[in-house]
């Protein structure tokens, strides 16, 4: 059993005065008809590998995703992502993320374009050891996207979260 697949992951950051910024660009290639397999995809769980809320599974936001996963479902995935993380106060810091998401392998003849997600949070630290964190993404889908997460023609996703973690 001869199995071609592979992924390339690349994630450089840096900080702009006191602003971190990360890119993060992932291609993954099926190329034998099973596609590229993760654990993941096989147990039929979400993994925290992306800066996105709709899309895939994010802490804090990790209720009602589209479980995108690395292999994605054997099409294979293409996708760029960049991140800001801004300090606010010192007890205030803002996240803003922004990605587009495309299959390498085009399916069901609708296209390559999965869509594209921009998001905010916000984090509050409301005690030595607890965050609240808020946000709003909202994810524009593709003809793909559609296709594979919605089956109608719902273009467009939004979420409101909010979350009071502990953390030690």
């Amino acid at each position: 059993m001869k199995n071609n697949s592979f992924l390339v992951r690349l994630e450089p950051s840096m900080k702009l005065r006191n602003i971190g910024v990360n890119l993060l660009g992932i291609y993954s290639r099926k190329s034998d008809g099973r596609g590229f397999t993760t654990l993941h995809s096989t147990l039929k769980t979400g993994s925290y590998w992306a800066y996105t809320h709709i899309f895939t599974p994010h802490e804090p936001s990790d209720v009602n995703d589209f479980l995108l996963e690395l292999g994605n479902k054997g099409y294979g995935l293409m996708t760029l992502q960049a991140k800001l993380d801004i300090p606010i106060t010192e007890k205030l810091s803002a996240q803003l993320v922004g990605d587009t998401f495309m299959l390498n392998n085009e399916g069901n003849n609708v296209g390559k374009k999965l869509g594209n997600e921009f998001g905010a949070q916000l984090t509050a630290k409301v005690g030595k050891y607890m965050n609240l964190e808020f946000g709003a993404p909202v994810a524009k889908l593709g003809k793909a996207g559609k296709a594979i997460y919605q089956g109608n023609d719902k273009s467009t996703v939004n979420e409101i979260f909010a979350r009071l973690q502990l953390e030690f």
